[in-house]
C-alpha cells in the first residue's frame, strides 16, 4: 500500500534536529511506555487501521527497488492522515522519499 512516509527524531534542546520534538520522544519512550531504538517508527491511527498493524509488529518501507527498510511499530503520530514516520534520533534524512510501499509482518 503507498503510503505518505516523513521522519522524526529528539528535539533540539534534547540533542537532536527535530524542531517539533516531544519530552517523550527525547526519553526515547514510545507512547505506550516502550523504548525507542534507531529501528523505531511510528504510525498515524490512519496508517495502522489501513495496514492492520499493531504495536511491535515489523514495517517493511519500500521505496524503489534498491530502497527499503525495515523499522519496528513503536509509536503513534498524532496526525490522522494514514502516515509512517520513521525514527533518526541525531541526525535528519532528507534525501528519504514521500511515500512508499508499506506492508506488515506480524509480531
Amino acid at each position: 500500500m503507498k503510503i505518505k512516509t516523513t521522519r522524526y527524531g529528539l528535539s533540539t534542546k534534547a540533542g537532536g534536529w527535530d524542531p517539533y520534538g516531544d519530552s517523550s520522544t527525547d526519553q526515547w519512550l514510545g507512547d505506550h511506555g516502550n523504548t525507542l531504538t534507531t529501528a523505531s517508527c511510528a504510525l498515524t491511527r490512519g496508517a495502522a487501521q489501513l495496514l492492520g498493524a499493531r504495536r511491535g509488529d515489523i514495517i517493511r518501507i519500500v521505496w524503489g527497488p534498491k530502497l527499503e527498510a525495515f523499522r519496528r511499530y513503536d509509536d503513534t503520530a498524532p496526525e490522522d492522515e494514514p502516515r509512517v514516520d520513521l525514527f533518526y534520533p541525531f541526525q535528519d534524512n532528507p534525501l528519504q522519499p514521500d511515500f512508499a510501499e508499506v506492508s506488515v509482518f506480524p509480531a
